[in-house]
């Protein structure tokens, strides 16, 4: 095959031939500087390398300044250029995206060297970001606050999801105090007074929630009226209320705070008892996403004047004196007049007889 049939070649079968050259030997010398097409075809920034360590260090200085940020797999064999030597001339955390570093031999003094080059403070940022998913938030900030600089500013860059769900006590509790220096970095917060009585209320008097300035899911589990008032001081574009105690609050000013809100674009209602709409209170609002557990049938249509916005809707039904008047707020023709921007609706109907069934 001569040099011109070889270029006619296209790229994805070039890259496939590149595949099986060595980085040190064949690949750069080969094709580096050939020409602006096989420049292009290895300085493609999602391709990766992998290498065996062979060459002179000249070689190296020459290459992998031009693969270090795209080497996945590097390694050693017994008897060639020896890690000690390699590595003083260039800094392991240069390849960004190192996977694995192997050495093939039984010198101890080079195992030894290999085990100090992998500590764990010398894991790339993408790794220390895989392992953080499997952390909680929390963990994550006991472990690693003020351990050292690297680790503080990946602290200041990563999501935090904080959850109290779980805890049953003021020692618990008082562990979460260090989000304290990193509400800016919240973005999802769970309260529960169910585990623990009055947490949602010690969260609100430890914490302001007008500092957590990123804050964009919320979930309360058994609150108090006067704690869902930090409904209307956050910026959350979710939330879910789960409140199993008939009657613990005043489900009309419940309401009034969440279609209230400028900002809630999806809403979970887990509550045993009804949801009370106030006619004289629909505010324009952003809700797209709706579920509610309990609605009185003949306030289906008061329901809809107050998400004018809604795209998906999950409402669960009670008939109690299902007049006339508020049958027609079911029929096609009215829904998708009042919510115009509706593509889902499912309709859980507890002893209502609703015309149109094969709409609903």
């Amino acid at each position: 095959m001569t040099t011109t049939q070889f270029e006619n070649l296209p790229n994805d079968v070039i890259r496939l031939i590149f595949d099986y050259l060595n980085v040190d030997i064949n690949l750069y010398p080969l094709f580096s500087n050939l020409n602006s097409r096989f420049d292009y075809l290895l300085a493609d920034p999602f391709r990766r390398f992998s290498l065996n360590v062979l060459q002179t260090k000249t070689v190296y200085k020459s290459i992998l300044p031009l693969i270090s940020s795209r080497l996945v797999q590097l390694t050693f064999a017994k008897g060639n250029y020896s890690p000690e030597l390699f590595f003083t001339y260039f800094n392991i955390e240069e390849f960004i995206y190192l996977r694995s570093l192997t050495f093939l031999g039984t010198n101890i003094s080079q195992i030894e060297f290999l085990i100090r080059m992998c500590v764990f403070e010398n894991f790339s940022n993408e790794l220390y970001l895989e392992i953080f998913d499997y952390l909680s938030s929390i963990d994550i900030l006991y472990a690693f606050t003020n351990l050292n600089s690297k680790f503080d500013s990946l602290l200041n860059v990563i999501p935090l999801y904080i959850d109290l769900m779980t805890i049953t006590s003021i020692a618990e509790f008082d562990k979460h105090t260090i989000i304290s220096k990193y509400h800016e970095r919240v973005l999802g917060l769970r309260l529960s007074n169910r585990n623990m009585p009055n947490q949602i209320d010690l969260f609100l008097s430890r914490f302001s929630i007008e500092n957590f300035n990123n804050l964009d899911c919320l979930t309360l589990a058994e609150p108090r009226l006067n704690e869902c008032e930090v409904i209307r001081y956050s910026h959350i574009t979710y939330l879910s209320v789960n409140l199993s105690k008939f009657n613990q609050l005043n489900r009309t000013v419940l309401s009034s705070f969440i279609f209230s809100s400028q900002t809630l674009q999806t809403c979970i209602l887990n509550l045993n008892g009804l949801v009370y709409f106030e006619d004289d209170q629909i505010q324009p609002n952003l809700i797209k996403y709706l579920s509610i557990n309990c609605c009185l049938a003949n306030e289906f249509d008061l329901l809809l004047k107050h998400i004018p916005n809604i795209k998906e809707l999950e409402v669960h039904l009670i008939s109690i004196g299902l007049n006339n008047n508020a049958l027609s707020s079911f029929s096609p023709e009215y829904i998708c007049t009042s919510v115009p921007k509706l593509t889902r609706l499912l309709i859980n109907n507890r002893n209502v007889q609703l015309p149109f069934r094969t709409f609903l």
